[in-house]
This record gives C-alpha cells, structure tokens and sequence, in this order.
C-alpha cells in the first residue's frame, strides 16, 4: 500500500460510515455538551436534522431536539446562541432553526450526572477500517481518526 493523503483517508472513511449522510448530525452529538452547556446538555438529546432549501436556494438545515416541558422555555431562550454555536461547528448547510419536542423527563433517565438514554449502540468497527488506520505512521492521526470512527460507529 502506497503512501496516501490523510484526508482521502478521512474522505473513504466518511463515505464508508455515512454515505455523505448525516455527518452534520453525528458532529451535534458528539459536541452537544459543548453547543447547549453542561445544564441544558443533560435535560436534552438532538433527535434529527431536516434539510431545506432557502428563497434563494442555498442549502439550510433545521435541528430536532426533545426536551421536557418544564425546559422548553429556558431553551427557547438560549435558542439563537445554540444555532449560532453549531453553524460554527458544522459550516454549511447553516442551520437557521431549532424544533423542540416534548419529551418526558423520565425518558432521559439522568443519574450520576450521566446522560445515558440517548448515548449510541457501540459496533464493532471493521477489520478494513482498522488497518487503514494502522497503517497511518502520524500517533496524534491514529488517535484522532481511531475517535472518529469509534463515534461514528456508536
């Protein structure tokens, strides 16, 4: 195998795991914490993304998060920051919106300060991908690109 650029890696990798499909989405759960804050992170999940297109015909994206009732307003007013927070994060397509759901509180089944209701079911990452990735001579890549799949994975 000859020496190859490490973002084709990530780009076969990427195309392997979403099929260009939902990557916005699984960069929103593994940064949720970071996008709504530790509180608000806790009393919440993001359950999808819609895409639309504008008047103008640029792509946008709204986001679907469940939270419980007695939360509604406190996200709605931290709304606007935690759109401005993940167009950060992603880029494009720029999310211009945020639909909450309601959800019960017992549905996020918060203990021990773990919010474990909505975490992911791990699989196993494939043979193939892992010796892609052992194969890859930088330490801090191998490590980087090891997390990314293991998220993508979960």
């Amino acid at each position: 195998m000859g020496v190859k650029h490490s973002s084709s890696l990530v780009r076969q990798l990427s195309k392997v795991m979403f099929d260009k499909k939902h990557v916005a989405f699984g960069r929103i759960l593994d940064n949720w914490e970071q996008i709504t804050g530790e509180t608000l992170s806790k009393q919440s999940a993001p359950l999808a993304v819609r895409y639309r297109k504008n008047k103008d015909g640029a792509p946008t994206a709204i986001l679907k998060v469940a939270v419980p009732s007695a939360s509604a307003t406190t996200f709605a007013y931290q709304k606007m920051l935690m759109i401005e927070r993940i167009n950060q994060l992603i880029g494009k397509p720029r999310f211009t919106d945020m639909l909450f759901e309601h959800q019960s509180p017992q549905q996020f089944k918060i203990s021990e300060n773990e919010q474990s209701s909505f975490k992911r079911e791990n699989k196993e990452i494939s043979p193939d991908l892992k010796e892609m990735i052992d194969g890859i001579e930088d330490k801090d890549l191998q490590l980087r690109l090891s997390r990314y799949i293991t998220a993508a994975h979960q």
